[in-house]
């Protein structure tokens, strides 16, 4: 699944891959899926409790997802230094949202016998 989200003058392309839980963990350590599902409990329906979000998480698949979509943007601290707080928030949330859920999706179709 891929985004085109608009933070501040910036077209930033996200991207979810095969290979996002594979990057999120050879680049932070972490196990991807769990990281994940922490984020959703407070990611349901369309909105977010923005009190409880953990934004290490948020940024990381942020960046993540940037990386995918483009190999050649800085690390991550380097690459949020370019972006206003307010503008990655409104603009980029929910579409980390978005992606975190396709990644976890499945797409199979059931063979019915």
């Amino acid at each position: 699944m891929e985004k085109i989200v608009k933070i501040g003058d910036q077209d930033v392309p996200l991207k979810s891959t095969a290979a996002s839980l594979i990057r999120y963990k050879s680049n932070f350590g972490r196990d991807g899926l769990s990281d994940i599902f922490a984020f959703r409990k407070v990611a349901k329906n369309g909105k977010v409790d923005i009190e409880k979000i953990d934004f290490d998480i948020f940024f990381r698949f942020m960046w993540v997802f940037a990386k995918s979509a483009n190999p050649n943007i800085p690390p991550l601290e380097t690459w949020l230094d370019q972006f206003e707080l307010a503008d990655v928030l409104q603009n980029g949330l929910m579409a980390v949202v978005d992606l975190m859920a396709s990644t976890t999706a499945t797409h199979v179709t059931p063979i019915k016998n």
